[in-house]
């Protein structure tokens, strides 16, 4: 492994596991503590840690993606149609798709649901400082559909896993 394929691999899982781990700290850390807030502090960290995490995730998605198919083509085996037929073609066709799915789930339909509910909280609290019993569950439909993320992740994880005991094509 020359210098600028070693350079490519560690960006390569630099940006994935900030992709990754982004999403489980945000399911099984931040989300749940956010919600344990009082609605017009929880209002103002959503909107922040919102506008924040999707750039920062468009990001390490994007290089992510871009960087795995430079591994795995310009400066990995996968030189032809025919290296996708072996087991290490295979895995990492499955998981350069499902990578893609992943981003393409979490930008086109899971952070405009995160907006929705953003535009939700912003009409304003309840009596008392609470959030409206439709936001709560505004939000709790987000929390699903957040952890369903998670599914791709689990899917490009195990293919990464598989190809380094799959070897080279």
């Amino acid at each position: 492994m020359d210098l600028g394929q070693a350079t490519l691999q560690w960006l390569h899982i630099l940006f994935g596991t900030f992709w990754f781990g982004g999403a489980l700290f945000a399911n099984f850390v931040v989300v749940p503590v956010m919600m344990r807030l009082p609605a017009e502090p929880q209002q103002q960290f959503f909107k922040l840690f919102a506008a924040q995490s999707e750039r920062m995730m468009l990001i390490a998605a994007s290089g992510t993606i871009l960087l795995g198919f430079l591994r795995g083509t310009v400066f990995g085996s996968i030189r032809d149609l025919a290296a996708l037929s072996t087991p290490y073609g295979t895995y990492w066709l499955i998981g350069l798709v499902a990578a893609s799915l992943t981003y393409a789930y979490g930008t086109w339909f899971l952070s405009p649901r995160a907006n929705r509910v953003l535009e939700m909280a912003a009409v304003g609290v309840g009596p008392g400082g609470q959030i409206s019993p439709e936001l709560a569950a505004a939000i709790n439909r987000l929390k699903v559909v957040a952890l369903l993320e998670l599914v791709g992740f689990f899917v490009v994880f195990t293919m990464m896993i598989a190809m380094h005991f799959a070897g080279a094509a």
